[in-house]
């Protein structure tokens, strides 16, 4: 079963591991070959649509690496690795159903006279065979407030501990740590949005450079491998289809504008797919999903847009708070299709003279279903099915239902939150463990009790 869907949904539809296995048909039958929207002979519409018609296309190509073969029961209770396994004694808990048992586990990333913020913390969404097999810890990513880049080793499956955690040993040593390659723009807050992790963590995405390039790095080498200079101006946020194949990759600017690009295999296309108007001033942050076809982005003037991934077709834009002075912070879709958005006063000012941050949620045709005001700004937000995680400056981390916006639970972590990460397992897809970064230069692993 592997080995076809390899062939029809896998890495063997296309390329050069295609021609190998003698799976390569007419060109005309791969999705990414034609745009008939483009073609402007009427002609050689008609003929490509007759192509297709009787010779049918290609699915949409899902995996890009070779898919795991099925286990047999005697493997998969041998396996340390798999975690949650049929026959297994250990199972893996939806962390959503124990909130009132988490326990909260703690690591220092930055320390000495300067200690820097944790802003970003990144795991694989696709687990490779070595995580999957033989238990081998995989890359957990984490990024400073100067720049710092830490990998460390992560084992989030064991059939022993609720995780195993190697801190990275190069950044014992002053000489042998590793930063962000370029210098990032004086006036630019670093904070989460100006980082992507691909799905198998071999490639990290940077903006907010001061040269309006962003960048690709290879993890494992920490070469500089790609940079970009399309935008007219500085890349403010960035997010990754995480829904879908984890191919598209979708940045916002100052510049206004908001651009889709493509993974392929270990890099990035360097011709953008489609670039979204509509925006009058800066782009704060942006989130996009293929399956939906949606791209949602929000701005310095307090506006939200919501584009097609597909053409990048205008569908609407909203105010969430149109008769207050604020801005779009966060936006984020669900699975189903709702959109969140976190609006607050400008950045700078007095907060005594501002409106009191907000969260809202929204309908995918735009209707406005619930909002919640509240009393402490936010720094960080995630969406895990129907619960919504944030983090905020008191060091409060928040759980809430999604349909409501109701709190289910509260986690004090006393200091201020500045970045939330969210572990699924890689076979029921339920949230085993957070993974929270703090001012104070730690990470905060929270999970449940054993």
């Amino acid at each position: 079963l592997n080995e076809w869907i390899d062939l029809i949904f896998g890495y063997k539809q296309s390329g050069n591991e295609a021609i190998k296995a003698l799976n390569v048909f007419l060109k005309y039958s791969y999705e990414e070959n034609v745009n008939l929207d483009d073609m402007k002979d009427e002609k050689e519409r008609r003929r490509v649509e007759a192509m297709i018609n009787n010779f049918g296309q290609t699915p949409t190509k899902l995996f890009n690496e070779p898919h795991q073969k099925r286990w047999t029961l005697e493997q998969c209770q041998k396996s340390p690795g798999r975690g949650y396994l049929v026959g297994s004694r250990r199972t893996h808990v939806n962390l959503f159903d124990k909130l009132n048992k988490l326990k909260a586990y703690g690591a220092t990333i930055s320390s000495g006279s300067n200690t820097d913020s944790v802003v970003f913390v990144g795991t694989p969404t696709i687990q490779t065979r070595a995580l999957l097999v033989s238990g081998n810890p995989e890359p957990l990513v984490t990024i400073t407030s100067a720049g710092l880049l830490n990998i460390h080793g992560w084992l989030p499956f064991s059939s022993k501990k609720n995780f195993t955690f190697q801190f990275d040993p190069n950044s014992h040593f002053e000489r042998s740590r590793q930063f962000v390659g370029a210098p990032f723009a004086q006036d630019i807050s670093i904070s989460s949005h100006l980082f992507v992790l691909s799905p198998n963590n071999k490639l990290l995405v940077t903006g907010g450079h001061w040269d309006s390039s962003f960048r690709v790095l290879q993890i494992d080498k920490g070469k500089l491998i790609e940079r970009i200079n399309h935008h007219n101006d500085i890349v403010t946020c960035m997010a990754l289809d995480k829904a879908g194949t984890g191919e598209h990759l979708v940045t916002g600017s100052r510049d206004t504008t908001c651009v889709v690009w493509k993974f392929k295999q270990d890099s990035i296309v360097k011709f953008p797919l489609v670039t979204l108007y509509g925006h009058d001033c800066e782009v704060l942050c942006v989130d996009i999903s293929t399956e939906l076809d949606m791209v949602v982005s929000g701005d310095k003037c307090g506006t939200f847009i919501v584009h097609t991934v597909r053409g990048g077709q205008y569908v609407y834009s909203l105010q969430p708070r149109a008769h207050h002075s604020c801005e779009i912070k966060h936006v984020n879709i669900s699975s189903q299709g709702k959109i969140l958005v976190y609006s607050q006063g400008p950045s700078g000012k007095n907060r005594s003279m501002c409106v009191p941050p907000c969260i809202h949620l929204y309908s995918v045709n735009g209707k406005l279903l619930y909002e919640k005001e509240l009393a402490e700004p936010l720094n960080a937000i995630a969406v895990v099915g129907q619960h919504i995680i944030t983090g905020n400056d008191k060091g409060f981390l928040t759980f809430r239902d999604l349909s409501t916006l109701r709190q289910q639970n509260s986690l004090n972590l006393l200091v201020s939150i500045h970045c939330i990460s969210v572990v699924l397992h890689h076979q029921s897809k339920v949230c085993t463990h957070l993974l929270v970064g703090l001012r104070n230069g730690k990470l905060i692993i929270v999970t449940v009790k054993d």
